[in-house]
């Protein structure tokens, strides 16, 4: 969310890659979208990535289903926010 993804990272070489950050930062957007990025910026009140908002952003482009693996603070966010459907 802070646009920290390396350059170099391997998830940016099979192209169509979405990154939700909170800040804008266009150098680092223009940098991401040359290889192969697309960066949206919807932050909410407390400056992090306001999550619903990226849910329904991920559903307008055809997204039924997302699975996140995530550590406690994320997993605890998408469930304060009610963007998590099931557990596993």
């Amino acid at each position: 969310s802070r646009l920290e993804t390396p350059l170099e990272a391997r998830v940016l070489d099979g192209g169509n890659v979405l990154i939700a950050t909170a800040r804008s930062n266009d150098e680092r957007r223009e940098a991401l979208g040359r290889r192969g990025a697309e960066v949206v910026v919807l932050p909410n009140p407390s400056g992090k990535v306001d999550l619903a908002s990226l849910f329904r952003e991920l559903a307008r482009r055809g997204a039924n289903e997302v699975l996140c693996e995530a550590g406690f603070r994320l997993n605890g966010s998408l469930l304060r926010e009610g963007c998590a459907d099931e557990l596993l």
